[in-house]
């Protein structure tokens, strides 16, 4: 769904902890690929393009995730 709040992050259980995929130095989802953090994860906008990393750039290791974008409450100024 293109709302404009939700996108998709390829992630995986290392060690029992969970890491997302960053495209890091190697790019092939090597080790270094991955990260604790979701700040620094490779966000895509559809699923499709997810997919197409998890199959492609990291041989099917991991899983697709839907995550919305945390939205301000208040006034803007």
């Amino acid at each position: 769904m293109d709302d404009g709040k939700t996108f998709y992050v390829v992630e995986r259980y290392i060690n029992n902890d969970l890491f997302y995929w960053s495209s890091g130095a190697r790019g092939k989802c090597s080790r270094d690929d991955w990260v604790p953090k979701i700040d620094d994860a490779v966000k895509f906008f559809d699923d499709s393009s997810a997919i197409k990393a998890l199959i492609y750039a990291c041989a099917g290791e991991g899983r697709i995730a839907s995550h919305r974008l945390a939205v301000p409450t208040g006034e803007r100024a």
